[in-house]
């Protein structure tokens, strides 16, 4: 006689989806999200506290997906739950299709999902164990080995899988129990994808040879995921000290420390800065050959979208963009400047805002300028001449703009899109940066400016 898990995987979806009340669960219409739909909606007629949202991602990669996706809405429509679906395309000559997949699917539910509801998937023991034995195959530390959790950030989200710790043999027995009807995708026999050959070859016969394996590789994950978190509690400590203001990290003081504790460090700046986790080949590479390199050398790294560099003995991490690449002095006019309180800056280079102040005490100087006059010709303009000759406030005489950059310590990269404020042909400030002997007002009538950029230091 099979045994009847309903109750359990009922607490355990519960245990897991109560602290929320909006949800949006991933659904494909087979099994294990027919499970969960079933179940999170019997726990919503039961306990009234739950809005639930499903959302089906057609691939369209399968001739019977539209068969399957009237099957998605039909379940749902029986359960009163509100039906969301889209398409997303595929590239499948583009490096790995599964991991491309994935990557599309949850790009697209981010688009769908409200900001008060948390993602649900319905991955189960099975999947973990698949993911764990491909993390092994890419030779993955704790961080690759802890798999997938239970509960994880999910951009400005939250990820749910309620049936992580449950077996696949539990959410068949419930699908049978309550006469549950799913559809099954036949691509899921092609062993030529390295998941399915974990899946249909590799895992059960390991499983028929030792009975609890896929509940101790579960384990495995957990004390890796254990294990990741103490350590990213133990750098959280000491990163006060090695990042500096702007995000970059600094070099001198891990330069000669052990490789195990410099790798952990680079690692732990990179994920948190982009979300990704570099292979230990990528770290060694972007230790020796951007770390490692001369101050002077324009040495790089891409990792993604983004480009890694050294300058003056700090790594920085910056966002490539092709919109950057020949960005040319760009000038803005602006008439009426008196009747702004910000202003918008292009290509996503957010904004400039300002306060008209009197007394200029608890400012920054670098801030702070004199408020224009009626007949003054105001303008931003970018990426000026490095041989252009400025005047610092304070200072004796004329240097080039280039050596100004140099004595803030400004990366080249970041230079040509800092904002510089000019007044008719005169330059005044470079917003946050530095101010000229152009920015002082004989009528005590000041400009205090601010350029909010959240993107600002990472370019």
């Amino acid at each position: 006689m099979i045994k009847d898990y309903t109750k359990y995987l009922q607490q355990q979806v519960r245990s897991i989806i109560s602290p929320y009340k909006y949800l949006l669960l991933a659904f494909s219409g087979g099994l294990d999200s027919m499970v969960l739909l079933d179940i999170i909606t019997t726990l919503r007629n039961k306990y009234n506290n739950i809005f639930l949202r499903a959302c089906y991602i057609d691939h369209q990669q399968n001739k019977l997906s539209n068969q399957w996706l009237q099957h998605c809405i039909y379940e749902c429509k029986q359960r009163d739950v509100l039906f969301l679906h889209d398409i997303i395309k595929i590239n499948i000559n583009k490096g790995n299709f599964e991991q491309n997949a994935r990557n599309q699917r949850y790009k697209k539910l981010l688009s769908i999902i409200q900001y008060n509801e948390i993602l649900v998937t319905a991955h189960h023991q099975n999947d973990q164990v698949e993911t764990f034995f491909l993390a092994l195959k890419r030779g993955s530390g704790p961080r690759g080995l802890s798999a997938m959790s239970v509960n994880q950030l999910f951009y400005h989200s939250r990820l749910l899988r309620p049936l992580l710790n449950c077996s696949k043999i539990m959410l068949l027995s419930y699908a049978n129990k309550n006469k549950l009807n799913w559809v099954n995708d036949y691509s899921n026999y092609d062993n030529s994808l390295d998941r399915n050959f974990l899946r249909n070859d590799i895992i059960p016969l390991l499983q028929k040879r030792w009975h609890n394996f896929c509940q101790n590789v579960t384990l495995s994950a957990y004390l890796c995921l254990n294990q990741e978190q103490l350590i990213n509690k133990l750098l959280d400590n000491i990163f006060s000290n090695i990042v500096f203001y702007d995000g970059s990290l600094i070099l001198n003081d891990i330069l000669n420390t052990s490789k195990i504790y410099y790798l952990a460090i680079l690692r732990y700046w990179l994920i948190k800065k982009t979300l990704i986790s570099c292979s230990y080949k990528k770290l060694n590479i972007i230790w020796n050959e951007v770390v490692l390199s001369k101050n002077d050398s324009l040495a790089k790294f891409y990792l993604s979208n983004f480009i890694i560099q050294k300058f003056r003995n700090r790594l920085y991490i910056h966002k490539f963009s092709n919109q950057y690449k020949d960005f040319c002095s760009k000038t803005i006019i602006f008439t009426s400047i008196n009747n702004y309180k910000k202003i918008l800056l292009p290509l996503n280079l957010g904004e400039i805002i300002f306060l008209k102040i009197n007394n200029i005490n608890n400012k920054k100087l670098v801030s702070i300028v004199k408020a224009p006059v009626v007949t003054d010709i105001v303008s931003i303009r970018f990426n000026l001449k490095s041989k252009t000759l400025v005047k610092l406030i304070n200072t004796k005489h004329h240097i080039t703009l280039k050596k100004v950059w140099k004595l803030l310590s400004v990366p080249p990269w970041q230079r040509k899109i800092i904002p510089i404020l000019f007044y008719n042909n005169k330059l005044i400030a470079a917003i946050g940066y530095f101010v000229t002997i152009h920015s002082v007002s004989v009528s005590n009538n000041y400009w205090y400016l601010y350029w909010f950029n959240k993107n600002k230091y990472f370019y």
